[in-house]
């Protein structure tokens, strides 16, 4: 692990997602975060469903390809897409209800 990572060590991750946020000015936007500490990955929270599906659509990814998970009894639906070698990943909260899936965010 990297003692003090410093802002220079986030910067290409960054430059990345802004790189792919002006090539789909049109799409949502999101919660972007990223760490020192995992230089070559970005994190995208979106409002929800609707807007993982505006970037599944524009980025060309299949339905198929989308990555489900659990936690804390909720649903996380996701995309990840390489931009330059860094790992930009999407994703939208779903809490799990009785009768179905609905969104949480």
């Amino acid at each position: 692990m990297i003692e003090n990572p410093t802002s220079a060590m986030q910067a290409p991750a960054l430059r990345a997602v802004l790189r792919l946020f002006d090539q789909h000015l049109e799409a949502p936007g999101g919660y972007v975060t990223s760490h020192g500490f995992i230089s070559d990955e970005v994190q995208v929270l979106l409002d929800g469903p609707s807007d993982l599906e505006s970037w599944r659509e524009a980025l060309g990814i299949e339905p198929e390809a989308l990555q489900p998970r659990m936690r804390d009894g909720r649903l996380e639906l996701g995309l990840a897409v390489d931009v330059h070698g860094v790992a930009v990943r999407m994703w939208a909260i779903f809490e799990l209800a009785a009768d179905g899936v609905r969104s949480a965010v």
